[in-house]
């Protein structure tokens, strides 16, 4: 009989091991969820991570939000995307946080209050957020009210100390112009520069205005030419707009009317609306080969009328 009862509690032992593999192996995987999302195996991440979220755990929550509000796997819903994202946030996750703020900020899901937003960015910047810290500089810059200015400044050198091009990019703007902190061209220069470094086209063109006006560096017509020509590439006018010009008149490259011609209509087709006189002055010199060539240039940059798709 004591044989037949150990007998009985081995096998009850190794049923229940079994029946522990097994569910193990049945239950919900967060790092597969993960996985899947990554993968954009939207149904097996859903399967995997919602589980997870029903349980209050944050991450998941997040992806379950993302889906939602990006429509991955499931049919897009800005109200569900609020609910998942506000659940995470409200349990620290700082991405969370972040994106309920954008909600907040456009009005997705919940009303526009920008109050709202700027409540849930602070939550996340001060986790370290690089894109709530630019995004509050940005917000507080758009605000109008100089009061704001210097706060601006706080959060734009947080994110600027994360190399964000972007925040380097509106903080050189803040010290060219002595708004929210001392004024100090130098420093306004690094951080253009170090924006443009970063390819941020805006910050491109700048770097290439001060080569060209000789603006704390050596006037130099080439590296302004290449400065413009990086940002002109990116879709940016006013660069487009330069780049004509340094055409038309051979500034730091060779003279060439073609593709100054072109440079100034795609300027034009994408809204600058001076550069249509400067197009029209430039054809009453050009041949007409000239101008052919000029227009089938511009129409490799140009997939629609007003649609730039590089040149």
């Amino acid at each position: 009989m004591k044989r037949f009862i150990v007998l009985f509690v081995f096998l009850l032992a190794v049923a229940g091991g079994v029946s522990t593999v097994i569910s193990q192996y049945l239950a919900p995987n967060f790092d597969k969820g993960v996985e899947a999302f990554n993968d954009e195996n939207y149904s097996v991440a859903l399967s995997e991570l919602e589980p997870f979220a029903n349980q209050g755990n944050p991450k998941a929550m997040y992806y379950i939000a993302k889906m939602y509000a990006e429509g991955r796997g499931v049919v897009q819903n800005d109200n569900q995307a609020v609910k998942w994202y506000r659940l995470s946030a409200e349990k620290g996750d700082f991405y969370s946080q972040h994106n309920l703020a954008v909600f907040y900020e456009k009005g997705r899901g919940v009303p526009k209050d920008i109050e709202q937003a700027i409540n849930w960015y602070i939550r996340s910047a001060e986790q370290g957020s690089v894109l709530s810290q630019t995004a509050l500089g940005r917000v507080h810059l758009a605000s109008g009210k100089p009061e704001k200015v210097a706060e601006a400044a706080k959060w734009l050198q947080l994110a600027s100390e994360q190399d964000n091009a972007k925040s380097q990019a509106m903080l050189g703007y803040l010290y060219a112009n002595g708004l929210g902190v001392v004024q100090d061209d130098k420093t306004a220069f690094k951080l253009v520069s170090r924006a443009a470094e970063q390819g941020l086209a805006p910050a491109q063109t700048l770097v290439g205005h001060y080569y060209y006006n000789g603006e704390l560096v050596t006037l130099d017509f080439e590296e302004a030419f290449d400065w413009y020509l990086l940002a002109a590439e990116q879709g940016e006018i006013t660069a487009q707009y330069n780049l004509a010009n340094m055409y038309e008149a051979g500034q730091g490259t060779a003279r060439d009317v073609t593709r100054a011609y072109m440079w100034w209509s795609v300027a034009d087709k994408l809204g600058r609306e001076d550069a249509r006189d400067r197009l029209t002055q430039l054809e009453q010199s050009m041949t007409p080969d000239e101008i052919k060539a000029g227009k089938s240039l511009t129409d490799e940059c140009l997939v629609k009328p007003y649609e730039y798709t590089g040149c």
